[in-house]
């Protein structure tokens, strides 16, 4: 009642399994003794389960009636974990630049003015600021080199009320245009495509650091083996691009930066149809266009199909 809040629970562990219901905003999550715990729109707490080291889950207890019995149901509201470990944040970072670039070449240009630095000292000004700056890298040394010379916290996904903050999250796609709380995004990584930043309505500083992107093969034979594989996995979807690469490769020999590759030339000439909103869906066009290869705007500004 008033003045009187549930109480919240604390649960530590360092395994914890979860699974989507019908809908990809809602999971279940089983601990480690093998409790159901709940969690209604709260997929931004999905990275979590894929790093490593101890979570820390905070829960309220609810009552729930199910077939006119009545049971306690535990509801996550909030986590948090060790970051500093996270599998494959190169390959993730490489799926991250080319959905960028997909979304600068098809989304229409919001943002021309993205200005480039050579040093951190360039954007100090940005960096001391206490509010309206999020510094973005996928690279957690750096992330911590910053935080601590700063004072700025590090965290997963950003904070509402618009506090200066190291956003480390290699394992997600994020939608920049919604942190309107932020008039300044700083990319401490470097870019791979000069205009993959161009979407992004907000001042825009990049460390002018091209990487050039050597992992992506855009042999026709490997466009095929990947295009077959997807194919056969539609329909499909997940929270993000990131999400859905994964379920379709799988443990297997395919690369997650591949298939997100594939995925993304295939929707830009028309061959399947993607629906881009709070999730990432891919289904079969309904009238698939017949398009060379060579027409792709994202395939030709890394090295053409050879």
């Amino acid at each position: 009642g008033f003045q009187n809040p549930k109480p919240v629970f604390l649960l530590r562990g360092e395994k914890f399994f979860y699974y989507e219901t019908m809908s990809f905003k809602h999971f279940k999550i089983v601990s480690p003794t093998r409790k159901e715990i709940m969690s209604f729109f709260g997929t931004k707490f999905c990275p979590y389960f894929k790093m490593k080291g101890p979570k820390t889950l905070y829960l309220t207890l609810e009552k729930d009636t199910f077939l006119k019995k009545p049971k306690v149901k535990a509801m996550l509201k909030s986590m948090t974990a060790d970051i500093s470990e996270i599998y494959k944040a190169k390959e993730y970072s490489l799926v991250k630049s080319l959905y960028r670039k997909y979304l600068s070449l098809n989304g229409g240009l919001k943002k021309t003015n993205v200005l480039f630095f050579k040093s951190n000292h360039e954007i100090e000004t940005l960096l001391q600021s206490k509010s309206g700056s999020l510094i973005v890298t996928d690279d957690y040394r750096q992330a911590q080199s910053i935080s601590k010379k700063y004072s700025i916290k590090i965290d997963i996904s950003p904070i509402a009320d618009g506090q200066t903050m190291v956003l480390y999250n290699p394992l997600q796609c994020i939608d920049y245009n919604s942190f309107l709380q932020y008039s300044n995004i700083i990319f401490l990584d470097g870019y791979k495509f000069k205009d993959e930043f161009n979407f992004i309505d907000a001042n825009v500083f990049v460390n002018d650091n091209e990487t050039k992107i050597t992992d992506i093969d855009c042999s026709r034979d490997t466009f095929t083996k990947y295009y077959k594989l997807l194919m056969s996995k539609l329909p499909i979807g997940g929270n993000d691009i990131i999400e859905v690469a994964e379920l379709i490769c799988g443990k297997g020999e395919y690369s997650i930066s591949q298939m997100a590759f594939t995925m993304l030339v295939c929707v830009e000439l028309g061959f399947i149809d993607a629906k881009v909103a709070d999730t990432f869906e891919l289904k079969h066009a309904e009238k698939p266009e017949k398009k060379d290869l060579s027409t792709s705007l994202i395939l030709t500004s890394i090295n053409g199909i050879k």
